[in-house]
């Protein structure tokens, strides 16, 4: 998409310099949607937030709860050295469309107190599945929750839990998380 913008810039600024100038507008698609930034104030651990991703599917999403330190699912999902397993527990409430383009391990982002943002680990935590290996398959009016690992290092807390519909394409929300 950028590159797209590139281009048209050099072809107007060639254009403009024989011709008469031209002005030139831009816009993405509605279905390509790019992010549109927090949709609303952020909310705090058991808030729920309505999204509606662009494409025609709507569902509600809530940060049940934060595990930290959490437990892989078993002995061999260990997080690296210096490290440790935290679990976000999300319950999504699909009310129209379908949500096959939904990803849990794409949409939740882990923003630790140092500022960094950390992506979903992959691996399973004790007690909770990881939606169907992150993808959120569930009917309109239906209801499923799921966990998500993150790796974070020790020493680092918890500061913000980020939801982006579409895996970063979509209106984002978030939850600030105390202590």
């Amino acid at each position: 998409m950028l590159g797209l913008f590139i281009a048209l810039g050099f072809a107007v600024r060639g254009l403009t310099s024989h011709h008469k100038p031209v002005s030139v507008t831009v816009s993405p698609p509605a279905s390509v949607g790019l992010h549109t930034g927090l949709q609303e104030p952020p909310g705090v651990l058991g808030a729920t937030f309505t999204l509606d991703d662009g494409t025609g599917s709507s569902y509600r999403v809530t940060l049940v709860k934060v595990i930290d330190p959490a437990r892989g699912a078993n002995q061999v999902d260990l997080p690296d050295g210096g490290k440790r397993f935290v679990g976000l527990v999300f319950r999504i409430k699909a009310l129209s469309g379908d949500l096959q383009g939904e990803d849990a391990n794409n949409d939740a982002v882990l923003v630790g107190a140092d500022g960094q943002r950390y992506q979903a680990a992959l691996n399973p935590i004790a007690g909770y599945g990881n939606f169907h290996d992150g993808a959120i398959q569930v009917a309109p009016g239906d209801t499923v929750t799921g966990a998500v690992a993150f790796q974070v290092p020790d020493g680092v807390a918890v500061s913000t839990i980020q939801w982006t519909a579409l895996s970063g394409f979509g209106p984002m929300v978030e939850w600030t998380v105390n202590g």
